[in-house]
């Protein structure tokens, strides 16, 4: 699976490159990434909340901080 930089980095070439396509078709693909991204976000997050207290030890957070990520909205970075 990609991570969500190589997406966008693959998702700007394909903009970058949009020339010659209709504006309605960047614009359902910009839709569609952006979509995707906070679906990700929101998968993560959930998952992150629900993880033990060693397995976040292992990643270097706090519950407290795992929390705090986990309550922030899906459009939020």
């Amino acid at each position: 699976m990609k991570s969500s930089n190589e997406a966008m980095m693959e998702w700007s070439t394909y903009v970058a490159r949009s020339a010659h396509r209709p504006i309605l078709a960047d614009l359902a693909v910009t839709f569609a990434v952006l979509l995707t991204f906070a679906s990700e976000r929101a998968a993560s997050r959930k998952a992150l909340q629900s993880l033990p207290n060693y397995l976040l030890e292992d990643v270097g957070i706090t519950r407290k901080q795992a929390m705090t990520e986990a309550n922030k909205p899906f459009w939020k970075r």
